[in-house]
Parts: C-alpha cells; structure tokens; sequence
C-alpha cells in the first residue's frame, strides 16, 4: 500500500508543477531570483552578481533525485552511510563534468552541461558502485544500484529541464519552420519566451516566437518514466527499470537534439547524441556483463523513515546550497544597483 501511494503522489507532484510551470515560468521575472551586490563604482550604483532560477530549480532537481535515489536504497536495506558515500563519490565527478564537458564541446567556460555531467556519471557509475562492493560492503547487486541511481537521473533531468525553461535555455525551433501538420499540431503547446536576459533572446532573437516546447515535452516523458522505473524496481524488477530509465532517457536525448534551436557544437550530429548513443550501447553491455538473480521486493515504508534522522535532511540541505550556488550565480548576465534611505519613514 505504502509503495502504491508513494507512486501516486510523485505522479500529483509532477502534474500539479508542470501545469504551474509551463504556463509561467517562461515570463521575464522567472530568470532572476536574486542579486547581491559585489562592488561600488564611482558613481555610487553597485555592480552585482545575479542568482537564477535556473540554480533554484537545479537544486531541487538534485535534491529530489537523491532523496529518490536515499528511499530506493533504503528500502533495499542498505546501510546510509554508504549511501551517502556513494552518492557523493558520484556527484562530485558529474558537478566537475558539466563545466569541463561544455567548455569542450561548445567552447564556452560560463556555460553547464548536464548531458556532459549525466554521460560522465554513467560512465564511472558502474566501477564505484564496484569500489562500494569491496571496500564499503555494499551488499546490492551492481544492476540493482544502477537502477537506483538511473531512476533518481531520470527524476533529476525531469525537474532539472523545469530551470532550462526559466532561463531560456535548451530552446526548440520556431513553430512556422516545421512542416504545417506538425506546427498546427504542437501551436497549442508552443513556448513563447519574454525577456531580453533570456538565451533565446541573446543567442537567436527568438523571444516572442513561437517555439517547439521541448523542454517540457522532455520534463513529461523523463518524469513518466521515472514513475515506470520506481513501480518496476519496488516490484523486483531491477534489471527492467535500469535498461528502461537509461535507454528512454538516452535515445531521447538523441533524437530531441534535432528539435533544438540552440548551439550543440559543431556538425549535424552532436557530441551530445554521441555520448547518448554510447551510454545506451554501454549499459547494454553493463547488464550482460553484472548480471543479477531475483531480488527482495522494495519496502518504501522503510525508505521513508531516513527522513526521521537529522543527518540525512542536513545532507540533502547542504547539497541543495551546493547546488544553488555553482549553477545558480550567473556569469552571463549582470546588474546595476543603487540604494536609497525612505526618509520619511525614519
């Protein structure tokens, strides 16, 4: 009963976030959440540094995919510490992966790549769940963590699209330049982009047009099959859920790069569909090469009780402000401040 409802309200969740969102987060005053000052000119405004949505919704992004990630293992009966553990020894790589992956492919150093961060994180994930085996006596199959983390990956790249809509970023071509029966199809859906701070409007002048949604139509289809994926693991299914999780999430990255407007690097396939295509071939290979017997089925119940201890909710706060602050402080944009005193309140 406990896993069916903890299904049903992920699924509540998502529907009621992407019905607030793709109606709203697209508008101007959804880029900046927040700007501190930095330095004072000799004209007395301060220059400042902006803090975007983009970080706020990446945090919670990831937040919420290791919170899903903590239950999974947990109903598994997996010690915490060595979840935490884990957890970071594959966080840390992937928050390094999505800067150096994006100055190489795209050659910008202010620019994040979470398909550079993800393809990296599917590489090494395998071996450190391996590692976690030998030296923290991991008892999990190896498949079976994979699909913990895959199913939190997917959860993470859901949510994480959420903050490519407030910054305008990850776009879809203009509606008018697809063949008519599909414009007339996806017009309804379109994303309408306002703001001059917005990449959309820097990169390609497209705010105020019309253009393929493909943010949210990736957040939809990531957050169904996460929902697949938890109802298939809590079910016993390991193997399934890894391979569906990995290849949906992979193969749609591959073909969803043809819809995008925005720069992925040189040639008309991306390194991006490259790595997706790779990563579908290489945990093909992992399931056939770490195959598993039948496992115990999932007891959420117990996964749930982790947020009783104090030290996890300390870990996911400190990860979030982590998260926040290295995608959340743009290095794009600017601002110009001044200050006054009300004096007829003094």
């Amino acid at each position: 009963m406990v896993n069916t409802l903890f299904i049903l309200s992920i699924i509540a969740i998502f529907t009621a976030l992407f019905a607030w969102s793709f109606n709203t987060l697209q508008k101007e005053k959804w880029q900046i959440l927040g700007t501190i000052p930095k330095h004072k000119c000799d004209d007395g405004a301060w220059q400042g540094t902006n803090f975007t949505y983009y970080g706020f919704f990446t945090a919670i992004a990831v937040v919420f995919a290791c919170s899903v990630g903590l239950i999974l293992f947990a109903s598994q009966a997996v010690d915490l510490t060595t979840m935490l553990i884990l957890s970071a020894a594959i966080l840390i790589p992937c928050f390094a992966a999505a800067k150096i992956v994006a100055a190489i492919v795209e050659k910008k150093e202010a620019t994040l790549s979470i398909a550079g961060a993800s393809f990296i994180g599917i590489m090494l994930c395998p071996w450190l769940i391996l590692a976690s085996r030998h030296y923290l006596g991991l008892s999990l199959p190896i498949v079976s963590a994979l699909a913990v983390f895959s199913i939190a990956y997917t959860f993470g790249e859901s949510l994480g699209r959420l903050a490519c809509i407030s910054f305008g970023c990850c776009y879809g071509k203009r509606v008018q330049d697809l063949p008519d029966w599909l414009g007339r199809m996806i017009k309804r859906f379109s994303f309408v982009f306002d703001g001059d701070l917005k990449k959309i409007t820097y990169a390609h002048q497209l705010n105020g047009q019309a253009v393929i949604p493909i943010q949210g139509i990736t957040s939809v289809i990531y957050a169904a099959t996460g929902v697949a994926g938890i109802y298939l693991f809590v079910n016993g299914y390991h193997t399934a859920a890894f391979l569906l999780t990995m290849i949906v999430t992979q193969v749609w990255r591959l073909v969803s790069e043809f819809f995008r407007a925005d720069f992925r690097g040189e040639g008309k396939i991306s390194a991006y569909q490259v790595m997706g295509g790779i990563s579908v071939v290489y945990v093909l290979g992992i399931t056939l090469f770490f195959p598993i017997n039948t496992v115990p089925v999932s007891n959420v119940a117990d996964g749930l009780k982790l947020f009783w201890n104090p030290g996890v909710i300390l870990f996911l706060e400190i990860l979030g402000l982590i998260t926040f602050i290295f995608t959340g402080r743009s290095q794009v944009t600017g601002a110009t401040m001044t200050f006054n005193v009300h004096t007829h309140k003094i």
